[in-house]
């Protein structure tokens, strides 16, 4: 006797071919996946949202220092800003040649309305929210299905602790819009490894080069863990490889304006401040490790939140894989892959914030520039949401009696996960009030916000950055240190300083900017020789007798020019290889008939 199907079921929806769904089964799925994601948005963003001010997360005062600078270099007229007037106590700093710049765009933009830094953020976090949300649930009805367990698995990715931690605690907006970009390079990569369209290459090149557009740490550790699962994915398909390998090299060079400047010219810069900083040595940032920082006698506040969080968030993730396994039929061979795979990677991302994994990290030197071992909680996110919905749909399958699981195993499985659910929620809620909400407008005022110190973003001549944080400079916008004359400031803006000198003997002149690669000089429409003057490395030239008009800019190098022509070609190259690639053709052995079913040479 076939057993009734329940209203739950009705709403998570069957699992069967689209052809033997109900005609309105889509309009359902997508209502109910809409709701719950429009929920968890809101429980996310509500204390935000509540109080006027932000909370005092760690990067809070860098954020807005950036996001106040970048606003007003797109002012100015700079499409693409690169320097930061205000940054280094009036002294400026290449911000923007070592930052991707995506959510500074987004909220410039989204400020523009209010006139208010604080209100833009806000309805950019509202905008992330959505698309992270709607991105993960794109993931999750391919992998999963459409209904209920994949819109709960987007509900937890935004409600998991670390994502709700790096709003409230960390306030890391760049890391926030990250997670839009994680489910859609999965999506992308499988559909490209397996085929694929034209759009799926072209998605995979764009989603990548979001990335890194978004969060360059990020997309480092997200790609220590998805190169090991593409390897695992095509299991002796070797030649499957070079679709999304293309189209990662592609996402690659698109991003190469923003990628190839950071990493050429940090060289350029006290970048070593990063590792050096009293929290900034990754062997002191595992999630066991809690001494007081070095030098500052307190211990870093965001310690034991991480440390609950990646527990509560393994706990749930391996206790959603068994579910998963326990109640998936064996005939089901894909999601069964799935849910050990992704066990094993939020395994993988805990162990990185272990001590014991210390030897990979010293294998590749890159990773001491995620500085903090538990960002790659990130990856716990995404695993563990992806692994309770892929529980919740082998729990409430819809079907004949045969492929139905047993009522008691169902109970205990989802009741498990029901605890674990609430402990995670209840953590989160916990950390979103953990910092106070007292950065109000009148702190934007503040020197701790106008005048941010970024000691890594100090050009390499200057020596005294491990100290500039204590130190406090005043070096004149301009003056003429060498001779009798007058110099006097035309034009001020965050790239471009017009000068006006008049001196009977001529001279030297020292300008209140630290100087770097880029900066350029102009001597009444000749070139002119810049170089950097002790004690700050800030600007500095010389000029003969009398009156005379200096321009000096900050523009790109042949590093950044070479970038911005690699980013250019790179958008001909993905649109010629998405035409192309698809038409090759691979063995696509242990593909799922749907999956194999996907017309590589679609639009």
């Amino acid at each position: 006797m076939r057993r009734p199907v329940g209203r739950w079921e009705r709403a998570v929806g069957p699992t069967t071919a689209p052809g033997a769904q109900a005609a309105d089964a889509p309009v359902r799925d997508g209502a109910a996946a809409t709701l719950l994601i429009g929920l968890a948005a809101l429980a996310l963003l509500a204390p935000l949202l509540a109080h006027g001010p932000l909370p005092r997360g760690s990067d809070v005062f860098a954020h807005n220092h950036y996001l106040i600078e970048f606003s007003k270099a797109l002012s100015e007229g700079d499409l693409w800003p690169r320097w930061t007037e205000g940054t280094n106590q009036g002294l400026g700093a290449p911000s923007f040649v070592m930052l991707p710049p995506l959510f500074y765009y987004l909220a410039s933009a989204a400020s523009v309305p209010f006139g208010s830094p604080i209100a833009g953020t806000k309805l950019t976090l509202i905008l992330l929210a959505a698309l992270t949300g709607l991105c993960f649930y794109l993931l999750a009805r391919e992998w999963i299905g459409p209904g209920v367990p994949a819109g709960v698995g987007a509900a937890l990715y935004l409600l998991l602790p670390y994502h709700v931690l790096d709003i409230y605690q960390r306030y890391a907006m760049s890391e926030i819009t990250a997670f839009v970009f994680f489910p859609l390079i999965l999506l992308f990569a499988r559909r490209t490894l397996e085929g694929g369209s034209r759009r799926d290459f072209a998605g995979l090149s764009l989603t990548f080069a979001g990335l890194l557009y978004a969060h360059l740490v990020s997309a480092l550790l997200f790609s220590l863990l998805l190169v090991p699962w593409l390897v695992w994915e095509v299991r002796g398909r070797w030649g499957a490889l070079l679709r999304p390998l293309v189209g990662f090299a592609c996402g690659l060079g698109l991003s190469a304006p923003c990628l190839l400047p950071a990493v050429v010219e940090k060289a350029d810069a006290n970048i070593a401040w990063v590792r050096e900083m009293p929290n900034g040595d990754f062997r002191a940032n595992f999630i066991f490790q809690d001494e007081p920082l070095p030098g500052l006698g307190f211990k870093d506040p965001v310690k034991q939140p991480v440390l609950r969080s990646a527990h509560s968030q393994l706990l749930l993730g391996l206790a959603a894989a068994w579910v998963a396994l326990a109640l998936t039929f064996p005939s089901e061979v894909r999601r069964r892959r799935d849910a050990a795979t992704l066990a094993v990677g939020c395994g993988a991302a805990y162990f990185m914030q272990l001590e014991i994994s210390t030897p990979l990290w010293k294998l590749v030197p890159e990773l001491a520039s995620i500085q903090f071992p538990w960002r790659f909680q990130t990856v716990m996110v995404l695993a563990a949401a992806l692994l309770v919905a892929m529980a919740l749909r082998a729990a409430w399958p819809v079907g004949s009696p045969a492929t139905i699981s047993p009522a008691g195993k169902r109970r205990l499985g989802l009741g498990l996960l029901l605890v674990l659910v609430a402990i995670n929620l209840g953590l989160a809620a916990w950390i979103a009030f953990l910092k106070p909400f007292d950065f109000s407008a009148e702190r934007l005022a503040s020197p701790g916000v106008v005048h941010w110190i970024e000691p890594a973003f100090t050009p390499v001549q200057f020596k005294a950055y491990r100290t500039f944080k204590r130190r406090r400079v005043s070096v004149p916008r301009a003056v003429l240190t060498g001779g009798g004359g007058n110099v006097s400031v035309v034009t001020w803006q965050t790239s471009r300083r017009v000068l006006e000198i008049d001196s009977a003997s001529g001279g030297r002149v020292e300008v209140g900017t630290f100087w770097f690669p880029g900066w350029t000089g102009r001597l009444d429409g000749s070139s002119l020789e810049l170089r950097p003057l002790d004690p700050y490395a800030t600007i500095g030239f010389d000029v003969p007798p009398g009156r005379h008009t200096v321009e000096l800019r900050f523009e790109a190098t042949p590093v950044r020019g070479a970038a911005g022509w690699i980013g250019f070609a790179s958008i001909f190259t993905t649109i010629a290889c998405a035409w192309w690639l698809p038409h090759l053709r691979f063995p696509v052995t242990g593909v799922e008939p749907a999956a194999a079913a996907r017309s590589p040479s679609g639009p």
